[in-house]
């Protein structure tokens, strides 16, 4: 049979370098996918997320 010898340092040294490897995975991962935009007769509109993803000139809001 084999012997391993497992030492506490090992350990810790090959967890802090897994969880150092996701904290940088995650810190690169994005969650928000690229905008969509849309193009008639010349005009854009870039997709947004609310109520009011176009603006249009003399538009009546209500609060």
């Amino acid at each position: 049979m084999f012997s391993i010898k497992i030492r506490w340092s090992n350990i810790i040294i090959v967890a802090g370098i897994a969880m150092l490897s996701l904290f940088l995975l995650a810190g690169n991962a994005s969650a928000d996918p690229p905008p969509a935009i849309l193009k008639i007769n010349g005009i854009e509109q870039i997709s947004g997320i609310g109520s009011n993803c176009r603006k249009v000139e003399n538009e009546i809001t209500f609060s």
